[in-house]
């Protein structure tokens, strides 16, 4: 079980990645970390990104208040166009026998204007295998045609980046830049990334089972709701 660390990866983010790991950090510190790691992420991300650009934002619902959201207020900083997209996720494996898992959209939440981002940056707690993200970004492409997609995340398994980019034609892949702490070698018998994030997010972030969480409504979601509806009054 080996991980490697990108080049940005500093003490700080060392250490909020050893608190994702640890058994005994409870709800709170695990949040905690996540919103560090994603104020972390848009640091790396502000370098690379031109000023005046329009930003789409997406993730699943699990990560738009901790992880999502250190990205969206570092960013918002900076940026004054930014869009909100969230996804209720359901992943499952239809057939156990060859191990391909599907992610279906349950619902979803954008935010108006959306469509006409320069740049998307589609993020998630973990990347192991291309399902979810696939799902996701296939989706936004139905709609938009961004000049580049950043993808974003702690943590990720070593053969992710190949199975993403292999389920999309070139002309969208050559798109794809990646932004990362840790590459991580394992996974065990479940499908869990080792050391990865430390089991189950939504367990982890004290949202419940799978089904739990598609039940939950983000904090950052009601509040673009409402900013959304005074722009219409």
């Amino acid at each position: 079980m080996n991980r490697s660390y990108s080049d940005y990866t500093n003490a700080n983010v060392k250490h909020a990645l050893d608190l994702l790991v640890d058994s005994n950090s409870d709800s709170t510190v695990y949040r905690d970390a996540m919103y560090l790691l994603g104020t972390n992420l848009a640091a790396q991300l502000n370098k690379q990104l031109p000023t005046g650009v329009s930003i789409s934002l997406a993730g699943t619902a699990e990560d738009i208040d901790f992880l999502a959201k250190g990205i969206w207020e570092a960013l918002a900083l900076r940026f004054d166009k930014m869009f909100l997209n969230v996804f209720w996720n359901k992943r499952f494996t239809p057939s156990p026998e060859n191990g391909i898992a599907v992610a279906p959209i349950l619902k979803e939440f954008h935010d108006e204007g959306y469509a006409k981002s320069d740049v998307l940056i589609i993020v998630k707690s973990i990347i192991a295998t291309s399902c979810v993200i696939r799902t996701n970004l296939n989706r936004l492409i139905e709609t938009t045609n961004p000049m580049e997609i950043f993808v974003v995340s702690p943590v990720m398994y070593k053969n992710a980046r190949t199975e993403l980019e292999k389920e999309f034609p070139e002309e969208i892949s050559n798109r794809f830049q990646y932004v990362y702490f840790a590459i991580d070698d394992d996974i065990d018998k479940d499908g869990m990334v080792r050391p990865g994030i430390g089991g189950d997010v939504y367990l982890r972030l004290g949202l419940g089972n799978q089904d739990a969480k598609n039940r939950f409504t983000p904090e950052l979601v009601l509040k673009r709701r409402q900013n959304n509806m005074q722009k219409v009054h």
